[in-house]
C-alpha cells in the first residue's frame, strides 16, 4: 500500500513539473537569447536538476518494484519434498497413464479433501476405470483377512486342544485303572505275606516271629507308598507346552486385493501416519502396484511413497469445494459415521452453532495440510506457499463442476477410454440422472444462511482456506484455457 502511494505521488508531482517546463521553456524560446537575465538562467538549470532526480527517483522505484516482486517469488518457495517429487501439472505427461505404461516413473496422486467429492472419485475410478488403488480400502481388506486367518487358526488351536484334552482324560482314566489294578495286587500280596508271617509265627519262636514280622511289614509299607507318591506326582506334571514366537507375525506382503465386487486395491491403508509408514515400510514406492494413490496426508505420502531410487514422482489433482459448505457438511456427516476414526458421540447432541462455536470446530485445514502446520497459528505467508503449491503442483478440479473436472482428469491423464468416461458421467457426476454421488457417502442436511451469524463466524475461522479456495477456482479457469491450448479439451 505505501508503495502504491509513493507511486501515486511520484506520477503526480512528475507530471505537474513537466507541464511547468514545457510552459517555462515556450515562454523563454520566444525571448531573444540575449535578453536572458541570470535568474532566467538559474531557474533553468534548477528545472533541469529537479526534473533529473524525479526521472531517477521514478526509474529506482520502478526498480524497486520489479525487485520485490523477484523477492517476493523468491521467500515463497514451497516445501523442497514437494518440489522434488511432484511434478508440475504444466509438464503434460509424454504417453497416457494406463494400467501399465508409465506408472513405472509416474504415480497420480489425489490429494483427499475430506467431503470435497474424494469418495466419489475413489468408487469412480475403481469401478468405471479398473484401476488399482492404495487407499484406506486396501488396508480394511487385509486386516478382515488377517481375521479370518487368526479366526481360522484359533478354530485349529481349539480343536487341537479338544483333541488333546480328550487324549489326557484316556490316559488319565488308564492310569486310574492301572493304579487300582496295583492296589488290588499289593492287597494280594499282602495278604499272602500275612499268612506266610502268621505261619511263621506259628512254627518259629515268639521272639523270631516278631522281629521278622517287623522287617516284612516296614520293607512292603515303604516300597508301597514310594510307588504310590511315584504315580502321583507323575499325574500332577503338566504337560509342556510350545513356546509361543515373542514376535508377531510378519505382516502380508504387498500385493493386490480384491473387494469382492471386481475393485482392486493394494492391501495398504495410506489414511493415517502410521498406514504410510507401514506402507513405505513393506516397500510401496517401489512395489509399482497402484494406478492412482488417495490421501489426505499430501506431504507425509509424497516424503515416504515415491521412490527416489527409482525417479518414480507424483502428479498431484484434487477436487476443492467451498470451506463453509465443507466443514458443514463434515459436521453433519461426523455425527452419523461411527465407523470414522474422528467419530465423537458429542457431535449427535450438538447443533451446527454448538459445533462452530467450539475450540473443535475444523480450521483452515486445507492451508494447514498443504504447509504441513496441523498445529499452532498460521500466518499469511502459510497461504502464500498453499497457492504456491496449487499454481505449480496441482490439476484443479471443483465440486460444483464436477462433470468438467472427472473430462479434463481423463483428458490430462489418459486412463482409459470413453466407455470409461461415459460411465463415470452417467454415474458419478452431480448432473448424471440417478447418479451414485447422492447414494455413496452422501447425505442430506440444512445449509447454511451466508447472512447468518454462524455462518460467518465458520467463514472467520477459515479465512485463509476461502482465500485458497477462491485462488483455486482462478487457477481452474487458467488451467481449461491451458489444456484448450494443447488441445487436451
Amino acid at each position: 500500500m505505501k508503495q502504491r502511494g509513493l507511486g501515486i505521488i511520484v506520477a503526480v508531482i512528475s507530471v505537474v513539473s513537466a507541464v511547468l517546463f514545457i510552459v517555462s521553456w515556450t515562454f523563454s524560446s520566444t525571448l531573444p537569447r540575449a535578453q536572458l537575465t541570470p535568474a532566467d538562467i538559474h531557474n533553468r538549470r534548477l528545472r533541469q536538476t529537479i526534473n533529473t532526480s524525479i526521472n531517477e527517483t521514478i526509474s529506482h522505484h520502478n526498480r524497486s518494484l520489479i525487485l520485490g516482486i523477484h523477492l517476493e517469488r523468491t521467500v515463497y518457495k514451497i516445501p523442497s519434498i514437494l518440489d522434488a517429487n511432484l511434478i508440475n501439472w504444466n509438464d503434460r505427461p509424454s504417453t497416457p497413464f494406463h494400467h501399465t505404461s508409465n506408472k513405472e516413473h509416474e504415480l497420480p496422486i489425489f490429494w483427499h479433501i475430506l467431503k470435497s467429492g474424494g469418495t466419489t472419485m475413489k468408487l469412480m475410478y475403481a469401478t468405471c476405470y479398473n484401476l488399482v488403488e492404495a487407499c484406506e480400502t486396501g488396508g480394511w481388506i487385509e486386516a478382515i483377512k488377517e481375521g479370518e486367518e487368526k479366526l481360522a487358526k484359533l478354530q485349529e488351536e481349539e480343536g487341537r486342544l479338544e483333541q488333546q484334552l480328550l487324549l489326557e482324560q484316556q490316559q488319565q482314566e488308564h492310569h486310574y485303572q492301572q493304579l487300582a489294578k496295583n492296589e488290588n495286587d499289593i492287597h494280594q500280596e499282602e495278604i499272602q505275606k500275612s499268612q506266610e508271617i502268621l505261619f511263621a509265627y506259628m512254627v518259629q519262636q515268639q521272639n523270631s516271629q516278631s522281629e521278622v514280622l517287623q522287617t516284612i511289614d516296614d520293607d512292603a509299607q515303604h516300597r508301597f507308598l514310594q510307588e504310590q507318591w511315584q504315580l502321583w506326582q507323575s499325574s500332577q506334571e503338566p504337560q509342556q507346552q510350545p513356546q509361543e514366537a515373542k514376535n508377531q507375525q510378519p505382516k502380508m506382503p504387498l500385493q493386490i486385493v480384491d473387494s469382492g465386487d471386481g475393485r482392486l486395491y493394494v492391501n495398504v491403508d495410506i489414511t493415517t501416519p502410521s498406514g504410510i509408514q507401514n506402507a513405505a515400510d513393506r516397500g510401496f514406492a517401489s512395489s509399482n502396484l497402484a494406478d492412482v494413490l488417495f490421501t489426505p496426508l499430501l506431504v507425509e505420502a509424497t516424503s515416504k511413497l515415491l521412490s527416489k531410487q527409482n525417479d518414480n514422482k507424483g502428479r498431484l489433482f484434487a477436487v476443492f469445494r467451498h470451506p463453509v459448505d465443507r466443514v458443514t457438511s463434515l459436521f453433519y456427516y461426523l455425527q452419523k459415521a461411527t465407523w470414522e476414526s474422528t467419530y465423537n458421540p458429542i457431535y449427535a447432541t450438538w447443533t451446527i452453532e454448538d459445533y462452530v462455536n467450539s475450540p473443535t470446530a475444523e480450521s483452515n485445514w486445507m492451508v494447514r495440510s498443504l504447509v504441513n502446520k496441523l498445529e499452532g497459528p498460521l500466518d499469511p505467508d502459510d497461504v502464500k506457499i498453499a497457492k504456491e503449491i496449487l499454481n505449480q503442483k496441482c490439476l484443479i478440479g471443483l465440486m460444483d463442476r464436477m462433470e468438467e473436472s472427472v473430462l479434463r482428469f481423463h483428458k490430462y491423464f489418459g486412463f482409459d477410454n470413453d466407455a470409461a468416461l461415459n460411465c463415470a458421467l452417467d454415474q458419478y457426476t452431480s448432473k448424471a440422472k440417478g447418479s451414485r454421488t447422492e447414494e455413496q457417502n452422501s447425505h442430506s442436511h440444512p445449509l447454511l444462511d451466508p447472512k447468518g451469524e454462524t455462518y460467518k463466524l465458520l467463514a472467520k475461522k477459515n479465512r485463509l482456506d476461502i482465500v485458497l479456495y477462491e485462488y483455486a477456482v482462478r487457477l481452474f479457469d487458467e488451467q481449461g484455457v491451458w489444456m484448450k491450448k494443447n488441445k487436451l479439451i
